[in-house]
């Protein structure tokens, strides 16, 4: 997951090439900046849905953005922009780990070995 300033065209334009490996195919919704990958090197399939997701994926991206959502506001009460990158790292190594509980401890000294100091901080 990576922050991006809004959902317009041109920042999704931006963004994407850093994210998606040339010959994807990438599914959207109907969202029209999303229009964007002409010349940038992958396939979008727009699925305009009406009602509740249908699409596998489409439910569980959903709730993977559902509860970083609940994540960040129900743990941090809010964070800033400046940060929200960390928050984000922070999210996705709490949720991909869940299957590898042996290797936790051993992850968690690694992470925070590995780890920069935010700017700001003390130490």
């Amino acid at each position: 997951m990576r922050p991006v300033p809004d959902l317009s065209a041109d920042s999704i334009k931006a963004t994407a090439p850093q994210l998606i490996s040339e010959g994807s195919t990438v599914k959207t919704d109907g969202w029209s900046a999303y229009n964007i990958s002409d010349g940038i090197g992958f396939e979008h399939v727009p699925v305009v849905m009406k009602g509740p997701p249908q699409d596998t994926h489409f439910r569980w991206l959903h709730t993977v953005i559902s509860n970083a959502k609940a994540f960040i506001d129900g743990t941090f009460h809010g964070v800033s922009k400046h940060h929200l990158g960390e928050y984000l790292d922070e999210f996705c190594y709490r949720l991909n780990p869940r299957r590898w509980e042996g290797e936790l401890f051993h992850r968690l000294v690694t992470a925070c070995l590995g780890a920069r100091p935010l700017a700001g901080g003390t130490g």
